[in-house]
């Protein structure tokens, strides 16, 4: 079942890297990943959790989002509870 779900979203996640890289470069990407495996290798679970959070909101509707301005409205209340 979990490859099932990989591959069901495998390409629009590729996608999504990929417009976030042409607008951004990969050197936010590369941040992120060094901040949350710091997190994780410090057992640092709450850490990790925030630093998830915090770059999912930034890239769905913050600064780096990965959404046109004109579609923005559409990711409004995505992360919401």
């Amino acid at each position: 079942l979990t490859s099932l779900i990989y591959n069901s979203f495998r390409n629009p996640e590729i996608l999504l890297w990929e417009r976030y890289i042409r607008k951004y470069s990969a050197k936010p990407i590369q941040e992120y990943w060094c901040e949350l495996l710091r997190d994780m290798l410090n057992n640092d679970l709450s850490a990790a959790v925030a630093c998830l959070e915090k770059h999912m909101e930034e890239t769905i509707k913050g600064a780096r989002s990965i959404y046109d301005e004109e579609k923005q409205g559409e990711a409004d209340g995505f992360l919401s509870d």
